[in-house]
């Protein structure tokens, strides 16, 4: 499904999740809420807690500590549970690490993704897409659909066409590198014809000429797409005179660093702004 001759030209890691930490947590708080429910992991035998009963404390309810700390393990759980489900199966945050979206989503930008659209449909052309890089699953990607089943797609002198006509660039379309590389030495800007099979889109990034992206790896297949970006919550600037991290005693640094240059560096004109 990949292109003859196709080489990377950078390696783009641009987004990395760790999913596995919330099962850990919910085992916890799960065997917490299990201790505190079941009497027979207290080791109190009936006539003891007969007789606690009239000497315990009763707060302004009528309710025991013990019934207190009982409601707030429940509240914790279903609430911790209600988020598991809402970021597994609705609305997960990614974090964008480096620029082969650019200028539509930025270095920087912290995106909310909704995980519900694509499970009803497929994306169709021009819609972006988070999902799993077919190299490396653990990674996710967000690109840009343009070829759907079916569509034949070219990319001749760094123009794209879908079909034998020419797909137009969309707003944030962008080149950094006038040179256009011969098809004998990258795919970047010549490739195909490929014919996309079914199950299959073609997705580009929009930084064109370092984005890694379907000219290189090929098609990509639908299971692997898990969402698709809402629009951005928060968006840090990169400043390259930041202090970077060196011993222990270097994260007070980058703590008050960050503080002091917190209203600069935020890009408050992208807050709660829609990506598409």
């Amino acid at each position: 499904m990949t292109f003859t001759g196709c080489i990377s030209i950078e390696s783009q890691k641009v987004i990395n999740q760790n999913e596995r930490w919330h099962i850990k947590i919910l085992a916890v708080i799960f065997f917490c809420y299990i201790i505190c429910n079941n009497e027979e992991f207290f080791l109190i035998n009936l006539s003891s807690r007969q007789s606690m009963k009239h000497t315990q404390e009763i707060d302004i309810e009528g309710k025991t500590p013990k019934q207190i700390f009982r409601e707030w393990v429940e509240i914790v759980v279903i609430a911790i549970l209600l988020t598991l489900i809402f970021r597994t199966y609705a609305v997960q945050s990614y974090r964008i690490p480096n620029p082969s979206m650019e200028n539509t989503i930025l270095r920087g930008d912290f995106l909310l993704g909704d995980k519900i659209t694509y499970q009803f449909r497929p994306p169709q052309r021009s819609e972006l897409v988070i999902f799993e890089y077919p190299l490396n699953p653990h990674k996710k990607f967000i690109k840009r659909c343009v070829g759907i089943a079916g569509d034949t797609v070219v990319v001749r002198n760094k123009v794209l066409y879908i079909n034998g006509e020419p797909f137009p660039d969309i707003a944030g379309t962008k080149y950094t590198d006038p040179q256009v590389l011969s098809a004998l030495y990258s795919t970047r800007d010549n490739c195909g014809p490929l014919i996309i099979p079914r199950d299959y889109i073609f997705v580009i990034g929009d930084n064109r000429d370092i984005s890694q992206d379907s000219r290189f790896w090929g098609a990509l297949p639908l299971r692997n797409v898990v969402g698709r970006p809402l629009f951005v919550y928060f968006s840090w600037r990169p400043d390259p005179g930041a202090p970077e991290w060196s011993s222990l005693f270097s994260v007070l640094t980058i703590f008050f660093y960050n503080i002091i240059h917190f209203p600069s560096r935020v890009r408050w004109e992208r807050m709660w702004k829609s990506v598409k």
